[in-house]
């Protein structure tokens, strides 16, 4: 889904980038290490106060990009929800199991309702943010 380049408003700290994909260029996430190797990011959110309300210490929290698998590229382990009509990620989520839990009856009902649709995300980490 291609969609043309607009300014979010002001009160967020995001920007649509449309060069190729749905791209937030900024965001605040809760960088967790793997016992197995590797991190997870959970709450990734426009506002940092977003990470912090769950707890999350301020050396934990990193800067992201969010943006949606394009093309060729591998399944990431990352889901979120697009609201019809809207273009920004909502409940982003590292499984589809946890973002399927954010709807009463199922992220399928919802999708077949017309409420929006699932995305497979890309989380990629800018810089640490302290």
């Amino acid at each position: 889904m291609r969609l043309l380049a607009r300014e979010a408003s002001h009160k967020t700290a995001y920007r649509m980038n449309a060069v190729s994909r749905r791209t937030w260029q900024r965001m605040f996430a809760w960088k967790v290490e793997r016992k197995e190797g590797g991190y997870l990011y959970f709450y990734p959110d426009p506002q940092r106060d977003f990470v912090r309300i769950h707890g999350v210490p301020d050396d934990e929290i990193v800067e992201v990009r969010v943006r949606e698998v394009e093309g060729d590229e591998p399944e990431s382990e990352y889901w979120g929800y697009v609201y019809a009509g809207k273009a920004e990620f909502e409940m982003i989520w590292p499984s589809l199991g946890q973002l399927d839990m954010c709807f009463p009856y199922g992220l399928k009902a919802a999708e077949e309702s017309g409420d929006g649709q699932r995305v497979n995300l890309v989380i990629e980490e800018v810089r640490t943010v302290n």
